[in-house]
């Protein structure tokens, strides 16, 4: 379950698990598409025939010489059902295009519902926490490492070490082990038509001073910089973590595809970095763990028209088919 991050969330009932799913306004958005080619947005839902569930992150198996063990998954891949009562038109429409491929061609897609979400990557949200992993960070210059002897500004979370050593090093969220800082087209969240977007990092220094800065880049799949948003200079010291962050107001990405958080150095020093997140809002948002950008596929399920202006039950049932939460 999600919690609201700033005054006049809204909470959007959920089926199932049966707590409030909360969203940033008064108007859910739902999104399906493959980033660089298309973004639709789905008709409304009412808020008894959305449900979202995870699927179990650990499976029992049967030893052969007895008892058993338990598998346990790095992410729980995760199931939406999508139900429209009543739909027709131009929605109706909308809709059997994608069960049919007719407008997105086959999956995986990319699918984002309203919930308040951290769209970064588990692995990349926890900063080295789980088993010391930071391979959802990449240094242009200087090495990222998981600093165990510091605690987080908030848990859950870890804390990674990064030491650039020239003005204009970046620290970026990106593909694992792409030195040159391009998306993880499996992983990344897209650009998203008249949509805001805020990263925000908590950072300060290990020892010593640095000026650090927020900035979000615009990529095409390719790991061209499309366009970038920059945020204020922070001067950093050993005392207090600080916030750093930026917003990409809506249609200012110009024709990016992938949303990258990166990190900028000003003046070099050792810095510590924790508790980043990345939201579809013009706000920044309170710390929770990533949940991704999901890549999902059918099945559907949907009584066809005769005539597809006619009013008719109709739904998407998404499965996750690439971890998103990694």
């Amino acid at each position: 379950m999600s919690t609201p991050f700033y005054e006049g969330a809204v909470a959007y009932e959920g089926a199932d698990p049966g707590d409030p799913i909360f969203y940033p306004d008064d108007d859910p958005h739902f999104w399906i598409g493959k980033p660089g080619l298309m973004m639709v947005e789905l008709p409304s839902l009412g808020a008894d025939n959305y449900t979202a569930t995870a699927a179990a992150g650990e499976v029992e198996q049967p030893l052969m010489g007895g008892g058993s063990g338990i598998d346990r998954f790095a992410s729980q891949t995760r199931r939406w059902t999508l139900a429209w009562p009543s739909i027709g038109g131009r929605d109706l429409q909308t809709v059997m295009a994608l069960a049919s491929w007719d407008l997105l061609g086959p999956p995986p897609w990319v699918y984002l519902g309203p919930e308040d979400n951290n769209r970064l990557t588990r692995v990349q949200s926890l900063c080295g926490a789980r088993d010391g992993d930071v391979s959802g960070w990449l240094s242009s210059d200087g090495d990222v490492d998981f600093e165990p002897s510091v605690a987080p500004r908030v848990f859950p979370g870890g804390v990674m070490a990064w030491a650039p050593g020239s003005s204009g090093a970046i620290l970026a969220a990106g593909a694992d082990g792409d030195t040159a800082g391009n998306p993880d087209v499996d992983h990344a969240a897209p650009v998203l038509p008249g949509m805001p977007a805020t990263p925000i990092f908590w950072a300060r220094c290990s020892t010593g001073t640095a000026t650090l800065k927020a900035r979000l880049s615009g990529r095409l799949a390719d790991g061209t910089i499309d366009t970038e948003a920059d945020g204020p200079d922070v001067d950093l010291d050993d005392t207090e973590w600080l916030p750093l962050y930026v917003t990409a107001e809506a249609g200012t990405l110009g024709a990016s595809q992938y949303l990258v958080p990166e990190l900028v150095c000003v003046t070099a020093g050792d810095v510590l970095v924790c508790n980043p997140d990345l939201r579809y809002t013009d706000l920044p948002g309170d710390f929770e763990l990533g949940g991704g950008a999901p890549r999902v596929a059918g099945p559907f399920d949907y009584a066809r028209p005769v005539d597809v202006h006619r009013w008719s039950p109709i739904g998407l049932t998404l499965a996750e088919t690439i971890t998103g939460a990694l």
